[in-house]
């Protein structure tokens, strides 16, 4: 089975991670009698399930070679499966197939070296789309490859994806499934008044997590560990969820109130202390959020310039259109019914842009006016 759980039984040697950290989040793994760096969830996801392979070895030797060529293996696994998806209906024949394995080594060479088909899948599912058609489920936003979770499955991950300033990436869209569907997952998947304020919330702070120079993982101290153990009681996994979930409003007012108003240091999340006992910095959790607002906003006003759009904040239809779970309306990502809220509590304007007022909240007038 590709799992997590499987890989830690029979294929792991030990944990690995940067000088100091407590996280450990690399993985070393024995493969043909040598230790190699291992697989993670994507790797898992997108070479595997995505491609219908289910051979653990063979994907602990694709992600190696895709280390060592450079390739980023979310983009791929991604492109591989909307081209086996092409070929199956027959909108490109181009010898990719679900659960054909004997060919893959060969491709990710020639797409490193740009070699027959490999130079068109080196230029990504968007331009596939383009050439060969499937726009409607090619599976991009603003032409990154979506990563390994389902956003019909949680939506607020979908918002997340639609409004990310790189595009389809996890990380940049808040990472709102970990708390929909996998971690603690505390918030109703499919319910979406709540999650602008959430995307926005989670946005703004791994914005300014990466601005202080640290890991994103290091964003989940902000839960306590309890919450891990609730999903073990169903009683109190619901009851958390609906308070959670349920209370939208708090999260959607803190994010309009002004920094100085919240002029503390969140104990579950020490970026902010940890801050200002290294620089001296006057830092607190109000100033922390917004070097994050700022950081995000300051990326979305160099894809303003360089010709984005409102049009771009969005998912291909398969995602909002059409059902996961048929006869289940709920399981397609309701974009339309969430952008708006989300420029809203965002401060911009109804076609994506930043208001004067938030720029000058910012400091960021003069950005726009170079």
């Amino acid at each position: 089975m590709l799992t997590g759980q499987t890989l830690a039984e029979t294929r792991l040697v030990k944990n690995a991670g940067c000088v100091s950290c407590p996280i450990r989040c690399a993985r070393v793994v024995k493969l043909d009698g040598r230790d190699i760096k291992g697989p993670e969830y994507e790797v898992l996801c997108l070479l595997g399930s995505n491609l219908l392979i289910n051979d653990m070895d063979a994907i602990i030797r694709w992600n190696y070679e895709l280390d060592l060529l450079g390739i980023d293996t979310i983009s791929v696994g991604t492109i591989l499966g909307f081209a086996a998806e092409l070929n199956e209906k027959g909108m490109w024949k181009n010898g990719i197939e679900f659960g054909k394995k004997d060919n893959i080594s060969q491709i990710f060479k020639d797409i490193a070296y740009r070699k027959g088909i490999g130079a068109e899948l080196a230029e990504g599912v968007r331009s596939l789309s383009k050439k060969y058609g499937g726009e409607d489920f090619a599976p991009h936003s603003k032409g990154m490859e979506i990563a390994g979770y389902e956003p019909r499955g949680a939506v607020g991950h979908g918002l997340g994806y639609a409004t990310a300033n790189r595009g389809a990436c996890h990380l940049d869209g808040g990472y709102v499934v970990y708390f929909e569907a996998t971690g603690p997952a505390i918030l109703d998947p499919y319910h979406y008044r709540s999650k602008p304020g959430y995307v926005i919330l989670d946005q703004n702070l791994l914005s300014a997590i990466s601005a202080g120079g640290n890991c994103l993982f290091t964003s989940w101290t902000f839960l306590p560990p309890f919450l891990y153990k609730i999903p073990n009681s169903k009683l109190m996994s619901w009851l958390v969820t609906q308070i959670l979930t349920y209370t939208w409003v708090t999260i959607d007012l803190a994010l309009r109130m002004p920094a100085f108003m919240m002029s503390y240091h969140l104990p579950m999340l020490p970026h902010s202390k940890a801050l200002n006992m290294a620089t001296g910095m006057d830092m607190n959790f109000g100033k922390f959020l917004k070097v994050g607002e700022r950081g995000f906003t300051m990326e979305r006003l160099f894809n303003l310039r360089e010709g984005f759009t409102a049009k771009d904040d969005t998912l291909p239809k398969r995602f909002t259109d059409v059902e996961q779970i048929p006869g289940n309306k709920k399981t397609k990502v309701p974009l339309s019914k969430m952008m708006p809220k989300y420029y809203h509590l965002r401060g911009w304007d109804s076609t994506g842009v930043p208001t004067k007022q938030t720029l000058k909240k910012l400091g960021l007038e003069d950005v726009v006016k170079a």
